[in-house]
């Protein structure tokens, strides 16, 4: 979860939430917010973003990250992607 959060401080993308871009530093932010609100319901990475970091609790809209000269894309489909180049690079132990 901290590398992912790490990732969302470092894009050169914005994440939208309901319409609204923010910085980095605001994302990181509200998904911290949201992370402790849910830690009892966090038991692995998928968790955090499901919960966390991919859609708006209120509006049940997804959050987007709006990348220059790129389409937009789901926080949730972001997140998955950069979850599973980590892993790939970090083959797991057995």
């Amino acid at each position: 979860m901290e590398y992912l959060i790490h990732r969302v401080s470092v894009t050169p993308c914005a994440l939208e939430r309901n319409g609204q871009k923010g910085t980095n530093a605001e994302a990181v932010t509200h998904i911290k917010r949201k992370y402790e609100h849910f830690l009892a319901r966090i038991h692995k990475t998928e968790d955090f973003i499901d919960l966390a970091a991919s859609r708006s609790e209120m509006t049940g809209s997804p959050y987007l990250l709006v990348c220059p000269g790129k389409a937009s894309v789901t926080a949730h489909d972001w997140l998955y992607g950069e979850l599973a180049a980590y892993r790939k690079a970090r083959p797991a132990k057995h």
